[in-house]
């Protein structure tokens, strides 16, 4: 139903910038693909982040050594305070936006991700180059904003994360280290379960209300999270990457004939 879509977005202005957010909403709602009932559920996705923060508390504990690849980590979390699990209230049944497929889940957006990075991975606008050996990440448009040669700033990370502009509402996946570039850049690393692809989606996919330049992180960890089973997260991930690139062609087909159009109307 939703191929029929493309010849309406393509003769529509915004039609092609609607059909993006079309497909964003019936993942978020589980009609993008089938649900599998040999999947298991939601539920027991959520009792393995729960395990996992609590290993993540005890590893940042400031009295825990641990292991090299824990010091590692609470180098990264540092940043952010230790590892503190803030309890947050259960959803009440009349707050949910909308019914879920059976087996998913839903939950506060705060619940599936934890934030990396701190002061020392980060630098000010006036210290960027234009070439380097270090990309530098920040809330701009810009996939890369620059680039930075000193290597003690670098961000390692060992899975992808999703940067969040507070101030911009830039969203971007990211699966390299990276400099941390000026303010208001969020680092979002999902817990285990999480698929980091489906969480990128996934905050693509909620409305934030525009403030200018005023922050914005606080409105999303507002937002109610509607989780699928890890498998489900994956198979939602590939339909939306091949819908989406299908929308790139529209596009790069539109941009072709209205240069065309142009040429032909300056030549008349």
């Amino acid at each position: 139903l939703l191929e029929q879509h493309f010849d309406t977005a393509f003769a529509a202005l915004d039609g092609i910038k609607k059909l993006r957010k079309l497909i964003l909403t019936l993942a978020m709602q589980g009609k993008l693909v089938e649900q599998d009932p040999n999947d298991p559920p939601a539920s027991e996705l959520l009792k393995a982040i729960e395990a996992e923060k609590q290993r993540l508390q005890a590893t940042s504990s400031p009295r825990r050594r641990g292991s090299s690849a824990e010091k590692k980590l609470n180098s990264r979390l540092r940043g952010n305070g230790s590892m503190k699990i803030k309890s947050l209230p259960p959803i009440k049944p009349e707050k949910v936006p909308y019914e879920l497929p059976r087996g998913w889940e839903w939950v506060r957006f705060p619940e599936i991700y934890f934030g990396i990075g701190n002061k020392q991975n980060q630098i000010q606008t006036k210290d960027y180059l234009e070439a380097g050996r270090y990309p530098i990440i920040d809330q701009g448009k810009s996939f890369i904003a620059g680039y930075y040669e000193d290597g003690s700033r670098l961000l390692h990370i060992d899975q992808p994360v999703v940067i969040f502009g507070d101030h911009t509402r830039n969203i971007k996946y990211v699966d390299f280290d990276f400099v941390i570039g000026a303010d208001g850049v969020k680092i979002l690393c999902p817990y285990s379960p999480i698929f980091a692809r489906f969480l990128y989606f996934l905050i693509q996919s909620f409305v934030l209300i525009d403030r200018g330049y005023a922050r914005h992180f606080k409105l999303l960890n507002e937002k109610l999270a509607p989780i699928p089973p890890v498998s489900e997260q994956h198979r939602i991930v590939a339909k939306i990457d091949q819908l989406m690139a299908k929308c790139d062609e529209l596009e790069k087909l539109r941009k072709e004939r209205e240069e065309k159009r142009r040429a032909v109307h300056a030549a008349a």
